[in-house]
């Protein structure tokens, strides 16, 4: 099953639920997903880029010039 579906899915039972509570809990635990993988895609770039700077910081303050 790709993304899409699984969206489509997810969906599907999110419009069947009825208890203001369970949806709550759903989206707070749905945002907090969100920032943990925004977070985890910072840190990667964060992480690639001072990878680049301690291989090629010569390099790079040469362009820089």
């Amino acid at each position: 099953m790709g993304v899409a579906e699984m969206k489509i899915k997810a969906m599907d039972y999110l419009l069947h639920l009825e208890s203001e509570k369970t949806l709550e809990n759903i989206l707070s635990y749905l945002e907090n997903l969100s920032k943990a993988e925004k977070t985890a895609r910072e840190e990667k770039i964060s992480s690639i880029f001072e990878e680049a700077s301690a291989q090629y910081g010569n390099t790079l303050k040469k362009l820089a010039e």
